[in-house]
């Protein structure tokens, strides 16, 4: 009876810590927000996050669909002042209900103050999970995240990558770093991956990785909370909107059409051969590169390949293959290169400052050029060579890539 009640005690003592935590991150929050808006008041940002906001006050508020012409025709007039032309990006809500579910706390709110709760939350979200994740070296895992040029370029547009590379990043923490997990955290980490679905062609790579690494090693409470979830989710999407899969197959197909969106592969051989040679040329690498993911992921299963450098290829491959759109995609290729920055045992040592903090100043390093040098649509894929360079390397040298004891790069569990 004695060791019932204590339990009690301790679970109700820890019940008590999280609320008081979660208070406080409120506090915190909120605190940023106020001094976000001030900043920018009369230059508000976040021009990715408006469509999003019109369409969770279309759904939660109002009680109507996201898919509207009117959510679309609204975000032209705050963002470009005008309707948008025919090749314009429309700015129309392409995306399942179940994506608008962050922002049903702010739904109600003014557009300004929205944008500032929301930067304050990715903000303050990111660094109180980097030092949760990575106690032992959080300078790394925040500055990656935040001032990496296409992390903070996602921020101020508000878009919803910066949220699905913070969630990739917790589960590399949670499954591959240091596996032996908790179950609550296994849990938690396969509701979150199961939100990142709204972008499938940013997560797929990734997220067939983790699902294998949780079938090899028996995740079982990570896969139920998964497949629970999306279930959960698509549910909930019914209930919001009941009809929305036909109306969000016709908003992604309007959206197709009007950008014009092509894989970021099909942008360097336009470059080389006529546009009816790259668009066969693209089909042709596009088969190999997932011909030689295939072959990474069967030499990773028996344990020949790190899963750091496949990883790294998971990266590239995602944004090769990913459609044309802003430089923020290019976070697929540099989340495996800060996830190897986090469990280098010397994080002074020469190859961290050269490929991590190299990489950071090169990324703003080409943004300068861009802008004031040498524009042009490839004057930004330069950071592409980032990853790549770093992927040789870990090939070159394999013991670069190998993942080392779990104590020497954390010593906390979630």
């Amino acid at each position: 009876m004695d060791a019932i009640l204590q339990n009690q005690r301790v679970a109700l003592s820890r019940a008590g810590q999280f609320i008081l935590w979660a208070l406080f991150f409120v506090v915190l929050v909120t605190g940023l927000a106020v001094g976000i808006h001030a900043v920018t008041a009369g230059n508000t940002v976040g021009m990715d996050l408006h469509t999003f906001h019109l369409a969770a006050r279309n759904v939660f508020l109002l009680h109507q669909s996201p898919y509207g012409e009117d959510v679309a025709v609204e975000s032209q007039l705050a963002v470009f002042g005008r309707l948008a032309n025919a090749n314009d990006d429309q700015l129309g809500f392409s995306y399942p209900p179940y994506s608008l579910l962050l922002l049903a706390p702010i739904a109600h709110l003014p557009f300004d103050w929205a944008q500032a709760f929301w930067m304050a939350f990715f903000l303050m979200g990111t660094t109180c999970s980097m030092l949760i994740l990575f106690p032992k070296r959080p300078l790394l895992a925040v500055v990656g995240t935040l001032l990496f040029y296409p992390f903070t370029f996602g921020i101020i547009l508000g878009n919803f990558v910066n949220i699905i590379a913070w969630i990739i990043l917790a589960a590399i923490a949670v499954l591959v770093i240091e596996p032996k997990r908790s179950v609550g955290a296994q849990i938690l980490i396969g509701a979150l991956v199961a939100w990142t679905t709204i972008k499938p062609q940013f997560i797929w790579l990734y997220l067939a990785f983790f699902l294998l690494v949780a079938f090899k090693n028996r995740y079982w409470p990570f896969l139920i909370s998964f497949g629970a979830s999306l279930a959960g989710f698509l549910g909930i999407s019914f209930i919001l909107v009941p009809n929305w899969p036909a109306l969000w197959l016709e908003r992604v197909g309007k959206y197709v059409g009007y950008v014009g969106y092509y894989p970021n592969l099909t942008l360097y051989l336009n470059q080389l051969r006529s546009p009816e040679d790259a668009h066969t040329l693209t089909i042709a690498l596009a088969a190999l590169l997932l011909g030689v993911t295939a072959w990474a992921l069967y030499e990773w299963w028996h344990g020949r390949l790190s899963p750091l450098t496949l990883l790294a290829w998971i990266g590239l491959v995602t944004y090769l293959i990913n459609p044309r759109t802003v430089s923020y995609t290019q976070i697929a290729f540099l989340i495996p290169l800060l996830i190897w920055a986090q469990i280098q045992i010397n994080p002074r040592s020469l190859r961290v400052t050269l490929f991590f903090w190299g990489s950071l100043v090169l990324s703003w390093v080409i943004f300068a050029i861009g802008r004031f040098g040498l524009p042009g649509m490839l004057t930004e894929e330069w950071r592409l060579v980032i990853g790549f360079t770093w992927m040789f390397w870990l090939l070159v040298w394999p013991t670069a890539g190998a993942m080392p004891a779990a104590s020497k790069v954390r010593t906390t569990s979630v």
